[in-house]
């Protein structure tokens, strides 16, 4: 929801920014250069794949806590495919920038029991596994240090030299996302195209995170203004997320391009990817991204000075705004 209401607000941010244009021409373009920082900052954090029907099944029995996820066995994590993997891992991350108090202590101590499992008996993947978690639940309260940094990254060698570069790849998603709450986007960079590069070539039906990472280059490159690489990864992206199915992220995606586009000031080929947006979201029953489609096409309408034709498409994302307290 945070990234649908960032996008919202690019919308009307941009508005504003436009008819103010004539006028203060230099202010309007360092202002949306902090719109896309903005943009870019929610869209990483919050970003999820949609949950396979396996870990959709992980839920908890009735714990008497707040969360309702639970870390599976050692030995089913063992059993996890790559695919399976990632889409636990982000439910996983997902729950845990929401729980607090009894619920995060359960959850590091069954972390501390999958670690010294993986110690006892020296299995590379579980000894990863356990990092990444402890190492994502720690990263929300800001304990970490360049200790915890150095394990992740040995780790991380150990993996591909194992054989095991989807674990290694997986690593590197982890301190992508540190990097990213840092702000550093420079060592964001690096360890998301070492996580490509890890699975390059790979079936992105059984490594999904492939298509997810370009998805966040896309995304890196158009936040810095770097255009041409920005749309180089989303094209990737939208190509390999076709191949999976994933359906809500490709739509971010033709969001993601049409919005690259109009920066290019291409408005036709950025209706083009809103168009493909609105047909996804319509098609998932997504009504809420549906509306800032429309919008976003209004938009490119009123840039063109077609108000006529602009004032419809964004009534339509006004309501929905309206009708959700936006």
């Amino acid at each position: 929801m945070n990234q649908i209401i960032s996008r919202t607000f690019s919308v009307y941010i941009q508005h504003i920014v436009h008819s103010l244009y004539h006028t203060a021409s230099q202010v309007a373009s360092h202002w949306r250069r902090f719109r896309m920082v903005l943009l870019f900052l929610v869209d990483v954090f919050v970003l999820a794949p949609e949950a396979s029907a396996r870990a959709q099944s992980m839920t908890s029995q009735g714990e008497e806590h707040s969360a309702r996820f639970v870390i599976p066995a050692d030995e089913e994590i063992l059993r996890f495919t790559p695919a399976e993997f990632t889409y636990f891992f982000d439910r996983f991350n997902q729950e845990a920038a929401t729980i607090s108090g009894e619920a995060r202590a359960l959850y590091l101590r069954r972390v501390q029991e999958m670690n010294a499992s993986a110690m006892n008996s020296n299995t590379i993947v579980l000894q990863c596994a356990a990092e990444i978690l402890h190492f994502t639940l720690v990263r929300r309260d800001e304990t970490l240090d360049e200790e915890d940094i150095e394990k992740c990254i040995a780790l991380e060698k150990q993996a591909a030299k194992s054989s095991y570069e989807w674990m290694a790849a997986e690593i590197n998603h982890v301190l992508a996302d540190y990097y990213n709450s840092k702000v550093n986007l420079a060592m964001a960079l690096w360890h998301r195209k070492l996580c490509c590069e890890l699975l390059k070539g790979r079936d992105p039906v059984a490594h999904p995170r492939l298509a997810l990472e370009h998805l966040h280059l896309g995304s890196i490159y158009q936040c810095v203004g770097e255009m041409e690489s920005a749309l180089f990864f989303s094209k990737e992206a939208l190509h390999l997320l076709n191949s999976i199915g994933d359906q809500v992220s490709a739509a971010t995606v033709c969001n993601n391009l049409g919005s690259v586009y109009r920066e290019l000031e291409i408005l036709d080929t950025s209706d083009i990817y809103f168009r493909k947006e609105a047909e996804i979201t319509q098609r998932i029953h997504d009504t809420v991204q549906w509306s800032l489609a429309q919008g976003n096409l209004g938009e490119n309408q009123f840039l063109r000075g077609n108000y006529e034709a602009a004032k419809p498409l964004l009534q339509i994302d006004l309501s929905a705004a309206r009708g959700r307290e936006d």
